[in-house]
């Protein structure tokens, strides 16, 4: 079980990490099947310097766990405590904040074959050419 903090316990001694903001794709019919995983970069490029991305319960490499009601306007900013750049010398991490790029309509396809958010259009497109060429042989 985990141990509870105390207000005699010491704070974290170095500065706050910097907050970090990013934009991700996400379609209205994932959200509503409930959590969406999201690509986000673990280095972000901040004042000039390289910034890595705090490790947030949950996340998965790049890959970031995040929930929102399926009817969330298009543009809104999710906060995610903790999940933004690393402090030094032992201070807290800053935040992460996520602006949803919402799309109504499903993820773009290629051939009749629905293409995952993320996944480049010209990759399936090609995919799709190879196994109709094995498919006519």
């Amino acid at each position: 079980m985990a141990r509870l903090g105390s207000i005699y316990d010491d704070a974290p001694s170095g500065p706050k990490g910097p907050d970090l903001r990013h934009t991700v794709v996400v379609s209205r019919a994932a959200l509503a099947r409930g959590p969406v995983e999201v690509d986000v970069p673990r280095d972000f490029e901040v004042d000039g310097q390289t910034v890595r991305r705090a490790v947030h319960p949950g996340d998965v490499g790049d890959r970031v766990p995040i929930s929102a009601p399926a009817d969330v306007p298009d543009g809104v900013t999710l906060r995610l405590r903790g999940a933004g750049g690393q402090g030094a010398d032992g201070g807290p991490a800053g935040d992460l904040y996520l602006t949803l790029d919402i799309r109504d309509v499903p993820a773009p396809s290629a051939g009749g074959v629905p293409t995952p958010v993320g996944l480049g259009v010209g990759l399936i497109a090609v995919l799709l050419a190879v196994a109709a060429a094995f498919a006519a042989c």
